[in-house]
């Protein structure tokens, strides 16, 4: 029993009853969340819905397939290219008209990220990576398993640009995936590898030519370069 002097002091304490229950104490069927957080994580999930993004699922708010709901108007879906050596390129998309249910919304939202992630594969920017690189999974480009017939010393090795390109953080050098969405960290003494590879193909004897004159050792190279070829990371001219 509680004796309650005021009014006043009533309010503070039946207030203090009510939310206690409700924002301090966990509860067993709701995973030992509180009503409210359970409210809460509910209420982020009806605002999100998950869509295909360079080639994984992603959960992302339908903020502009409401707005266009609400305003009955349509989106242009645009991208800016950016280059260090022309003016930037704006490229508009298909216009996708006002959603009218969740499924419009839906079809909408996943429509923007097709565009997005179309212009990302043709020309795969750093953007994403300089901002997000915490978001992918990053890994050494260490050798794992050997490739089954081992590398080719004499057989071309070429980057490829639509798939892979290179940013820098905190002296280290990755490489990242777009498809995959993985960024390897190259071994300090590779620096510079990916410059060597930007000017044309080149042979696993070459670079080992060129990397020894450096006191780089052939066996070490030859590890990293098999690595990257299985990672997809660098191309293997046939036969």
């Amino acid at each position: 029993m509680e004796w309650l002097c005021s009014r006043a002091e009533a309010r503070v304490i039946i207030e203090s009853w009510r939310c206690h229950p409700n924002e301090d104490r966990p509860n067993s069927s709701l995973g030992y969340r509180t009503p409210k957080q359970f409210k809460d994580e509910q209420k982020r999930k009806s605002e999100a819905s998950t869509h295909r993004f360079l080639r994984k699922r992603i959960r992302v708010k339908e903020g502009t397939a409401r707005l266009a709901q609400s305003l009955r108007r349509v989106v242009i879906p645009v991208v800016v290219r950016t280059s260090l050596d022309a003016p930037d390129h704006v490229v508009a998309g298909e216009p996708l008209v006002a959603p009218r249910d969740t499924e419009g919304r839906q079809r909408m939202m996943q429509s923007i990220y097709n565009a997005l992630a179309a212009e990302v594969e043709k020309d795969p920017v750093p953007w994403e990576f300089a901002f997000c690189l915490h978001r992918w999974m990053v890994a050494d480009a260490a050798p794992g398993f050997p490739l089954e017939r081992g590398l080719d010393e004499d057989a071309p090795m070429a980057l490829l640009p639509q798939h892979v390109t290179l940013f820098e953080r905190d002296r280290h050098q990755y490489w990242v995936h777009v498809g995959s969405q993985m960024a390897y960290r190259l071994p300090d003494w590779a620096y510079g590898l990916h410059g060597r590879l930007r000017e044309g193909p080149k042979t696993a004897r070459a670079l080992s030519h060129e990397y020894s004159a450096m006191g780089i050792d052939a066996s070490d190279l030859g590890r990293l370069l098999e690595s990257l070829v299985q990672r997809r990371l660098l191309a293997v001219a046939g036969p």
